[in-house]
């Protein structure tokens, strides 16, 4: 998100944006996830549906605008890993019962 910036112009880029930076994190590790539905397991990938939403929140310059991707902090010491995080994720999004199966992007043309 930000390559090839200092952290004294992230912290700039973010004031812009009307964030309120932790001071605690020098990095912001997320993961992120795109929501395929697939009626049937055979149906050609040209078939797939993906679930994209309006944003109603997050940074300011990207509330209202449409997403195909849903994404979270990872947190240490609640997400071990970026898998968990994404699951838990999706779990604040859709509720407990979102039971999808969960592919990382390299394991997904298997």
């Amino acid at each position: 998100m930000f390559e090839g910036f200092t952290l004294g112009e992230q912290r700039e880029v973010e004031a812009a944006r009307g964030w309120k930076p932790s001071y605690g994190a020098l990095t912001y590790c997320t993961a992120e996830a795109v929501v395929v539905y697939r009626a049937n397991p055979d149906d050609h990938v040209l078939d797939w549906e993906i679930l994209d939403a309006e944003r109603v929140t997050g940074a300011p310059d990207c509330v209202g605008k449409r997403q195909g991707k849903w994404g979270t902090y990872i947190m240490p010491g609640k997400d071990k890993s970026a898998v968990e995080a994404v699951r838990r994720c999706l779990n604040e999004n859709f509720g407990e019962a979102f039971g999808g199966e969960l592919l990382a992007a390299s394991e997904a043309h298997s």
